[in-house]
């Protein structure tokens, strides 16, 4: 007889007037959990000198089961996905299918870290089976890398042997860099009205999704300072050109900050270092001046005092000092 349904076990077979020594028989467990096989050995003996065959009842039978386990199989789940962010935990739900057998169910598990990528080291042989197992992932490169998860179950039976490795699932993790951004600026200090003209470069390569940046404005407070981009979320241009305008005698400031990000929701990767831009707008250069008098008598002093309104401002503020002398006049001095 066998255990479960007709075709669950299949290989055994019958025979009459076998001669002695092995007897083989090569046994297939078609499901997922043990099966059994009862054999009985009848002894009787044939062409007897009297022509025939003495047959002795069942007392001398034998009989013995035989136990066969299923191929060794595993099921496993992947969380939250196979392509995860840099620093993510991936995590494996370990599943045995193969409930009940004659014996114990273990697994071996082989981890083989792409190029760039640092885990936790978790492979071995699991024997204490645990619901899940879990790996966190470092990418330490600009560029999407891989680690490859190979499961393989076995099934050792009370006698200490081992049922042969069965099905091998291969799990392969893609592991998405860290968004960065690479931004430069043409010149961090600027006359009133021209252009800040800032670079925008990606250095990622993400295995799935797009690269974009989130742009943050801050102008010096006040508003003296217009003409600057106002900013936004999910921004791609790789070009930024503004006319600032300096509204004011002296100097001020606007802050570009970009945040790389990899989209779309919700497999948001996030984190990346924010990289800060600041552009200093220089006045346009002033003067103020002060004439002691415009109508002198001939021979009185004259004492002209120029003043720098633009202060402070980046730079070093200087002008010219143009004196213009109608015929007949003396006493002109240099200016200090």
């Amino acid at each position: 007889g066998t255990s479960g349904a007709p075709g669950d076990v299949t290989g055994q077979t019958s025979a009459t007037g076998v001669s002695l020594g092995d007897f083989t028989q090569i046994l297939v467990n078609n499901t997922d959990e043990v099966q059994w096989v009862d054999y009985r050995v009848h002894p009787y003996a044939s062409g007897t000198g009297a022509g025939a065959d003495c047959d002795y009842g069942v007392n001398l039978d034998t009989t013995f089961r035989i136990y066969v386990n299923p191929t060794p199989r595993i099921e496993v789940n992947v969380a939250p996905s196979n392509t995860i962010c840099n620093n993510d935990i991936v995590t494996f739900g370990i599943t045995n299918p193969n409930q009940p057998i004659h014996g114990a169910w273990q697994y071996i598990l082989e981890v083989e870290y792409g190029p760039n990528i640092q885990g936790n080291d978790i492979g071995g042989v699991y024997t204490d089976i645990p619901p899940f197992v879990q790996d966190s992932l470092v990418n330490t490169d600009t560029a999407y890398s891989y680690a490859v998860y190979r499961f393989s179950p076995w099934i050792v039976d009370l006698d200490g042997d081992s049922c042969a490795v069965g099905e091998t699932i291969i799990d392969t993790i893609l592991v998405n860099p860290t968004p960065a951004i690479r931004v430069r600026a043409q010149d961090s200090i600027l006359c009133n009205g021209e252009p800040a003209i800032i670079h925008i470069y990606n250095p990622n390569r993400f295995a799935n999704g797009d690269w974009e940046y989130n742009l943050t404005v801050t102008p010096d407070p006040g508003g003296m300072i217009t003409g600057f981009d106002p900013g936004g979320l999910g921004r791609t241009d790789t070009i930024i050109n503004d006319p600032l305008i300096n509204h004011d005698t002296i100097a001020h400031k606007v802050e570009y900050m970009f945040s790389p990000v990899r989209t779309p929701a919700p497999d948001v990767c996030a984190g990346g270092k924010d990289t800060t831009i600041v552009i200093w707008v220089n006045p346009t250069p002033e003067v103020r001046v002060t004439v002691s008098d415009l109508v002198l008598c001939d021979g009185d002093p004259l004492s002209i005092q120029a003043r720098n309104p633009n202060d402070p401002i980046r730079g070093v503020w200087d002008g010219v000092l143009e004196i213009h002398i109608d015929p007949g006049i003396s006493g002109i001095t240099d200016a200090p």
